[in-house]
């Protein structure tokens, strides 16, 4: 009962902050709406990065799986290896077949973000 009063008894000075804030809530709210676009823009460098990575690991991995088929090929498949092999090089080439797309569709103006080409009209 004592903590119900003691929330009740502050509740008046905390509407009274709560009042004076909309215009610290509205810099506050442009900082962030700034913070989150400036994050997205870096999501695809953080998916190219992750696909280069992994793509490496991939190929290592089918590499240590072609070795395992070369030591024992009752109990290694060469096909396994393979895979892996194809799927590290699918992925190391991940990044750059996404600047390639990007080049083709048109210019990265800044930040992630394409700026699209105007086709000019065709005449017969």
């Amino acid at each position: 009962m004592a903590s119900i009063m003691a929330g009740l008894a502050t509740a008046p000075a905390l509407s009274s902050v709560a009042l004076a804030a909309p215009a610290a809530a509205t810099k506050d709210f442009s900082y962030t709406t700034k913070a989150i676009e400036t994050s997205a823009s870096r999501i695809p460098n953080l998916i190219s990065t992750t696909a280069f990575v992994a793509g490496i690991a991939m190929a290592i991995a089918g590499v240590f799986k072609i070795k395992a088929h070369v030591d024992n090929p009752a109990q290694a498949p060469l096909k396994d290896g393979l895979i892996r092999l194809a799927v590290g090089g699918a992925l190391l080439a991940f990044p750059l077949l996404t600047n390639l797309m990007v080049s083709l569709v048109g210019q990265d103006a800044g930040a992630g973000h394409l700026a699209h080409t105007k086709i000019a009209n065709l005449t017969y």
